[in-house]
């Protein structure tokens, strides 16, 4: 299944204002890159990726636009810096594996701002957007299509109203 439209109308938005700055989107993921994520989450986490993020991956490795990050399929320079890194997927959640609340390895996260983390709950099966850092839960989501969505619409400074 393709990846939806209203994500790739987003991605191009994203990538007109990088371009307006001399910038772009990351370059696409190389599928051998994505087959190892894939297989190194399943493996680690038992977790399978929405197909949505891996086909967003698979467009441009991960995002860094206005203060919004989306994880790449792994840690790698950021396109035109030379001293700024984008993470990757696999890492970060290593990382987080270290955080208290999260020593079952229950959140996954795909994203972040600097006040909000874009996450997967494994014990309920639900996408979320949480306060960093006292873990409330702001949106609750059904799938990666809608939080990613909502992490667009977060990045471009849009609202439900404008969108």
């Amino acid at each position: 299944m393709p990846i939806q439209n209203s994500l790739v109308d987003y991605l191009h938005q994203i990538e007109a204002i990088e371009m307006q700055f001399g910038g772009s989107l990351q370059p696409a993921a190389p599928k051998e890159d994505l087959e190892v994520l894939t297989t190194r989450v399943r493996e680690r986490f038992g977790y399978t990726l929405p197909t949505d993020y891996v086909q967003l991956l698979a467009i441009t490795d991960g995002i860094d636009i206005n203060g919004y990050t989306l994880y790449g399929s792994k840690t790698r320079q950021l396109q035109g810096e030379e001293t700024i890194q984008l993470q990757g997927f696999l890492e970060i959640n290593e990382l987080w594996q270290e955080y208290a609340e999260n020593e079952d390895h229950h959140l996954l996260m795909s994203g972040e701002t600097g006040d909000d983390l874009y996450l997967f709950d494994r014990r309920i099966q639900q996408f979320h957007t949480t306060d960093k850092v006292s873990g409330d839960v702001h949106q609750a989501f059904d799938t990666f299509e809608e939080l990613a969505e909502q992490f667009f619409k977060g990045a471009l400074g849009l609202n439900d109203e404008t969108a």
